[in-house]
Order: structure tokens, then sequence, then C-alpha cells
């Protein structure tokens, strides 16, 4: 007999994402810091203060450093989720 299961849209991936924790800031269009939390293959998840004006859709860069140190990496990305905390926002960005 096969198993069938329903999978809800919010359990549906393009990729497998993996645990991440890297400093990273967005400098474009505001300037903030914050710490990715996951990564896959089409986006990221990260995490900066509370109270930039930053809404789902906006298109931001971000900045992430080699662990070295010696060079960064600037990738382009759509905010394709915002959740909110009261001391954080949670970016889930589309990578392009």
């Amino acid at each position: 007999m096969i198993e069938t299961r329903v999978v809800n849209y919010s359990e549906q991936r393009r990729a497998i994402r993996i645990p991440w924790e890297r400093p990273m800031r967005i400098t474009h269009p505001v300037q903030a810091p914050g710490r990715s939390v996951n990564v896959s293959a089409v986006g990221l998840l990260m995490r900066v203060d509370q109270g930039y004006p930053l809404a789902q859709g906006d298109f931001v860069s971000v900045e992430i450093p080699r662990a070295d140190g010696n060079a960064t990496l600037t990738r382009r990305g759509r905010i394709a989720r915002l959740e909110t905390t009261e001391k954080e926002m949670f970016l889930g960005l589309a990578l392009i």
C-alpha cells in the first residue's frame, strides 16, 4: 500500500534549507545589521532588530562577509516573507 501525505502550502519548499548563522547586513534601501538563520539554494532567512522601514515585496541588497574576513559577498533579494516579534523582524529573502 502506498502512503500519501497532504502537504500544506506553508510546508512546501523549492529547496532544502540548512541552518546557517552568520553576521550580515542589509545595505539597501536601509543600513541594518542582522544575522542569517538558515539558507537554501534560492533564499535565506535573516533576522534584524525591529524598527527598520522594510515591507514584504521590498528589494534589498545584503552583504555577507566571508568567515576569514577577507571579502564580502553582496546579493540582492526580495522580501518574500516578513514576521515580527517585539524585538526582531525575520525576513525571508528570495534571492535574485
